[in-house]
């Protein structure tokens, strides 16, 4: 069988979720390609496409949760959306890889692609069977305009959003958000904190803000910084915000108690490691730390469906969070102390969430590709 896992790199989720499939895919002995749509023109034109999203969120959130919110509203009117028309001229380069590399499945973890598909259908073009992977736990502005043949969803409380929005029943799969196995069978503490040279002893702390460093890390770790104690530490991961990292290098880089990284290949041991995560409530991020059983809070929210992923799981007990900065310290500390309360979330993500939901996606997908 010959996969194609389509995604966009306007933020690092989307990018993650695929690599989970492709990983999935490849063991069950699937031929599989990720990419780009947008590297097809040129890896100029991808870069736009990401970067452009990225520097939004990084400098000017508030900006971005206005254009979600008009996005929203747009959605509601009738005719295609900006983001359809936007993507319409890249579904030629979709359409010639199609015809040249014949995929048996098209698995997509970002909305662009899916408007790629919804183009190319609507020409009478013999697109091959396409699922869109939702990675935030709402409905979307514009998924409901697309027409893929599956839709994964992270729950199955999500159904009824898109019901609303005019989706059938028939096509939406409660599946969950696909991550990559280390999440799903992370290694004992003990273990995770020799390979990442933490001390045996202590608490730990992670504090990320995504694949862009987005959120109040710097705030927050001035913060933190008074409650460590001798065999603590706080471990600060910015991503790809490179004047963070700096700053954060400046300020805290000789602090015994504090670690302060750019980037790390090394999450799944560092998720091990911890007792708390404190993080923006990205959807990948937070499924992956519910899938390696990780207690969370989590920060403020990019405006948008990240506002929407914290209220799921607060609602659900999935995390904890407050508007306020010190609140979320208060917490953090409160479920740092209190290994009951962990235990308790633990048990709630476990119950909760979809588990294996990449193993379950690729039993979908190859078994349908054999059916037809």
């Amino acid at each position: 069988m010959k996969i194609l896992l389509l995604s966009c790199s306007t933020g690092g989720g989307h990018n993650a979720a695929a690599r989970a499939l492709e990983e999935e895919f490849a063991a069950r002995g699937c031929e599989v390609e990720f990419s780009d749509p947008f590297n097809w023109i040129t890896s100029k034109t991808a870069a736009v496409v990401g970067n452009t999203y990225v520097r939004l969120v990084q400098r000017m959130p508030g900006l971005f949760g206005a254009v979600y919110g008009l996005g929203s509203l747009v959605d509601r009117l009738p005719g295609r959306s900006p983001v359809y028309w936007a993507n319409k001229w890249a579904s030629n380069y979709l359409r010639d890889y199609l015809e040249r590399e014949r995929p048996d499945a098209v698995v997509m973890t970002h909305l662009y692609p899916a408007e790629m598909i919804t183009k190319l259908k609507q020409d009478g073009f013999p697109v091959p069977l396409s699922v869109y992977i939702s990675t935030d736990y709402t409905c979307i502005p514009f998924v409901s305009e697309t027409d893929c043949d599956y839709y994964v969803l992270p729950h199955e409380d999500l159904k009824a959003a898109c019901l609303k929005r005019g989706m059938k029943i028939e096509r939406l799969l409660p599946l969950g958000i696909p991550v990559g196995k280390k999440f799903l069978t992370p290694v004992p503490k003990e273990e995770a904190r020799k390979m990442l040279s933490l001390p045996p002893e202590g608490r730990c702390m992670l504090l990320v803000g995504g694949s862009m460093g987005a959120g109040p890390l710097s705030q927050l770790t001035a913060g933190l910084a008074h409650f460590l104690q001798k065999q603590d530490r706080l471990i600060v991961v910015c991503g790809s915000n490179g004047p963070l990292y700096d700053k954060m290098k400046k300020q805290w880089g000789t602090h015994e108690k504090i670690r302060v990284l750019r980037w790390t290949d090394q999450m799944p041991e560092y998720f091990a490691a911890c007792d708390v995560l404190y993080t923006k409530p990205g959807g990948l991020t937070s499924t992956e730390a519910a899938a390696a059983g990780l207690p969370m809070v989590h920060m403020n929210p990019i405006p948008g469906c990240e506002t929407k992923n914290r209220r799921f799981f607060t609602l659900r007990g999935l995390s904890v969070s407050h508007r306020t900065i010190s609140g979320q310290i208060h917490l953090g500390m409160r479920l740092l102390e209190d290994e009951s309360f962990r235990e308790r979330m633990r048990l709630r993500q476990r119950a909760i969430l979809p588990h294996d939901a990449a193993g379950h996606i690729c039993d979908f997908v190859t078994e349908e590709i054999r059916d037809e």
